[in-house]
């Protein structure tokens, strides 16, 4: 696997919206994605 590290924000939908696409990465299957929250 590959790690690619990135930022976004979580809509009111609860959809990941990255703050800048993902560069030279085109992959047509599904993904796994780990986010990390800061907490309160």
């Amino acid at each position: 696997m590959k790690a690619i590290e990135v930022t976004g924000k979580i809509d009111h939908e609860g959809n990941l919206v990255l703050d800048k696409p993902i560069q030279g990465t085109t992959y047509p299957h599904q993904v796994r994605v780990i986010v990390l929250v800061p907490e309160h």
